[in-house]
């Protein structure tokens, strides 16, 4: 069962380019699904659209086009309590996303005091079960926010979202801020807690080794648009986009895989391809494989085998 359903999803932002008001189309035409107690893999670099997409989900953003179904009901058709209660977002930089003046128990507290008419007996029992959940000792729940680390705080941030009982968590990019071990530990919490709790994750990240060790389902974004999308881990190594193969080779132990390695190490994007009135692929200007067609012809979304969806004209030809 879906609890999920992203449909036609169109958001767009004007921009001044060469003295000249035109739209930038930050995301075109996104549909998926995510079933409860599942973690979908929102995957693509800064800029491709996802974390607009994810905002857009949370009620933080409004979308141009399409609709956002919990449930089968339509989250403009709730308040903003009724969304918050059904769905919560981690924040990236947790040091942005608290009041570095509240107490860990302040922080978990203030969707308890927001969402629920829990009593202050009710809510300090909720407060010590959840920071408990998230590995942080009584011993520090009187701590100012300012004073965590990075990987704490963040704990921290999860035992806010988890206060909720949401049925849906967004985690935009919750790695990026954390060193390398601290990241492990927090993929290791946010599995178990899945696990334990049933609960449905989106994924918003640039890296595909967490997204590996914790979704269900990938897609893959570029330019706004779906590139490529499996319903199984089983696909995983048979990914075939360009884009998603150039991703893979900047993972360690992918780099003889097939991967279609940059040489230029600093990411260009051709902005001019996701501008309005662009018909072609958006990945054309940095696709070594780009034809004519590509930049005149925007590649669909399609089934390449049961489960696995891509957007290109190259890999798709066999089904036109």
């Amino acid at each position: 069962m879906a609890i999920l359903t992203v449909e036609n999803i169109e958001k767009s932002y004007r921009i001044k380019k060469d003295k000249k008001r035109t739209k930038l189309m930050a995301v075109h035409n996104v549909s998926f699904e995510i079933k409860k107690g599942s973690c979908v893999g929102l995957v693509g670099e800064s800029g491709c659209g996802k974390s607009t997409l994810g905002r857009i989900i949370n009620g933080l953003e409004k979308a141009d086009a399409g609709k956002i179904l919990i449930d089968g009901v339509d989250i403009h058709e709730k308040s903003r309590k009724e969304l918050s209660c059904r769905v919560q977002m981690v924040f990236q930089d947790s040091y942005d996303a608290v009041n570095p003046r509240y107490t860990a128990s302040q922080i978990v507290e203030e969707p308890l005091k927001n969402l629920t008419k829990l009593n202050k007996t009710e809510r300090e029992e909720k407060i010590r079960k959840h920071l408990s959940e998230v590995g942080i000792s009584e011993s520090e729940w009187n701590k100012y926010g300012m004073e965590f680390s990075g990987g704490q705080l963040q704990r921290v941030c999860i035992a806010r979202a988890l206060a909720a009982e949401p049925d849906l968590i967004v985690l935009d990019e919750p790695l990026s801020s954390l060193d390398v071990s601290v990241q492990a530990q927090i993929l290791n919490l946010l599995h178990d807690i899945q696990k334990e709790k049933e609960l449905t994750y989106l994924l918003v990240s640039h890296d595909l080794e967490a997204v590996y060790y914790l979704a269900d389902v990938i897609i893959v974004m570029y330019g706004g648009q779906i590139m490529e999308k499996i319903d199984s881990m089983d696909y995983f190594n048979r990914m075939q986009h360009p884009y998603t193969r150039m991703l893979l080779a900047s993972v360690p132990g992918y780099e003889d895989a097939g991967g279609e390695r940059e040489n230029n190490r600093t990411i260009y994007k051709d902005m001019g391809t996701q501008l309005e009135g662009f018909m072609g692929c958006p990945y054309c200007g940095r696709c070594r494989f780009a034809t004519e067609r590509c930049w005149n012809e925007r590649p669909v979304l399609q089934e390449v085998e049961k489960g696995h969806y891509i957007a290109c004209h190259k890999e798709t030809s066999h089904a036109d």
